[in-house]
């Protein structure tokens, strides 16, 4: 595959982000000179936004809709030379076997921040990158380095994949920016997703193991308040909360 330059992030996190219903201009060439010569763009930039705002009630998944959105953006203008609102079922089908295998030049060895602050003024930060490789945890602790030919998507990503994007197309829909549904026609039939052959391990602590880490961290913030304190605010907060670890991190991505 040619090299492809990597694309630059188009949407800030969260705290950044105005409501675009309050918006009454939208320019695409605000994300990448590359949108002027790319008819639609202005759309595909404008209902992407409003898209995502409906879900700015949890960050961990308006960070997961606007990792697949974006992308779809990114490719459909930088490699496709087209509008979002123009793609067809093959164009999302080259889409998706890009994300399978996407170029060096969009893959990046570590997550990073898509933006940085710097004199007061959000800038775009050059280290990002749309993909990020990885190894295991036990890779890891052996000192394997990561290697960008190496990346691939796993189920769970293209399953999250299909779903965000087959709901964006839907909204379009509903919007009446296009008539049909891109991705219901190859999700129907996908070759890429493979069936559960068995259904995955539940992997939870039991209550007395939880009565246990409890009761120690507890312990540990009454000698050493100053150290664990926070620790037993985080445990007692992800047990009686049922959160999830990425809603209660900050995040920055």
């Amino acid at each position: 595959m040619p090299k492809i330059q990597p694309p630059v992030p188009i949407f800030d996190n969260l705290s950044y982000l105005s409501n675009p219903f309050k918006v009454n201009h939208f320019s695409a060439i605000a994300c990448t000179e590359k949108a002027a010569t790319i008819p639609g763009s202005d759309i595909d930039y404008e209902y992407a936004w409003k898209y995502l705002w409906s879900y700015t009630g949890s960050s961990a998944t308006f960070n997961a809709y606007r990792r697949e959105i974006e992308r779809l953006i990114q490719w459909t203008w930088l490699v496709n030379e087209s509008s979002v609102i123009s793609l067809k079922r093959e164009n999302i089908e080259d889409f998706v076997k890009f994300c399978m295998k996407p170029p060096a030049s969009w893959i990046s060895k570590k997550s990073v921040a898509r933006f940085k602050t710097k004199n007061e003024y959000r800038i775009i930060n050059p280290d990002w990158r749309p993909f990020v490789a990885s190894v295991s945890k036990i890779d890891t602790q052996l000192g394997v380095p990561v290697n960008k030919a190496n990346y691939r998507p796993s189920q769970a990503s293209l399953q999250s994949m299909f779903s965000i994007l087959s709901s964006f197309f839907n909204f379009l829909i509903q919007e009446e920016v296009i008539s049909s549904n891109p991705v219901s026609l190859i999700r129907q039939k996908s070759k890429y997703l493979k069936a559960q052959q068995h259904e995955a391990p539940v992997r939870r602590i039991s209550n007395l193991q939880w009565e246990y880490v409890l009761e120690t961290i507890e312990k540990l913030a009454i000698d050493n308040p100053k150290t664990y304190e926070r620790s037993l605010f985080v445990m007692n907060c992800l047990y009686a909360m049922y959160l999830r670890i990425s809603e209660l991190v900050w995040d920055e991505r």
